[in-house]
């Protein structure tokens, strides 16, 4: 298992609690369960989430969940669109954001769960029933359902920690890592 993946080099986390931002840069990562974000009823409530779609040969097919669990920890890929996404006040910058996806992926080995292939770096695209290509092999189809989004989310820039589990019933997963030392501040704004 090995982290994976495409990583920018800075990436920007916004929390509404600031000991939410201090438990991150303490090493402590939240992931959430895609699922979650079918419930949820404020702005980052997103109905495609865990669908992926795109057209092969004029036909729209629809992709969705496998039967695994697929938990993410998003960021943005730009400080603006972090600040302006309206999903908290308290913005982290961790820059090399693949030294982070590697320690986690380490702890994974001691996890009470099992993981596949590690923490993936995924640069959200905005197609959403867009693409256009031909038969998709499984796995690129699969990585539909938590790599792509509709254009309309477009502003927000984001970047995913992607983790891949066994069927889990869970809504979070919290994972220790050595304190992330690439977290370069913590601002807040009013």
């Amino acid at each position: 298992m090995k982290a994976h993946g495409e990583f920018p080099d800075v990436v920007y986390r916004a929390f509404d609690k600031r000991e939410y931002a201090e438990a991150f840069v303490a090493g402590n990562v939240r992931f959430a369960n895609c699922n979650n974000y079918l419930d949820i009823t404020d702005s980052r409530r997103d109905v495609t989430e865990g669908t992926g779609l795109y057209l092969k040969d004029d036909r729209l097919t629809t992709i969705r969940f496998c039967s695994n669990s697929i938990f993410i920890q998003s960021f943005h890929r730009t400080f603006e669109s972090a600040r302006n996404a309206g999903h908290g006040r308290y913005i982290i910058e961790l820059h090399n954001p693949f030294n982070l996806a590697t320690a986690i992926t380490k702890e994974l080995h001691d996890s009470s769960f099992k993981a596949y292939g590690g923490v993936e770096g995924v640069n959200i695209i905005y197609q959403h029933g867009d693409f256009k290509g031909e038969q998709l092999s499984s796995y690129q189809s699969s990585r539909f359902t938590y790599s792509q989004k509709p254009s309309s989310y477009s502003s927000e820039e984001e970047f995913r920690f992607v983790l891949i589990t066994e069927r889990l019933d869970k809504h979070q997963i919290f994972i220790q890592v050595n304190p992330n030392e690439e977290c370069k501040f913590i601002r807040h704004y009013a």
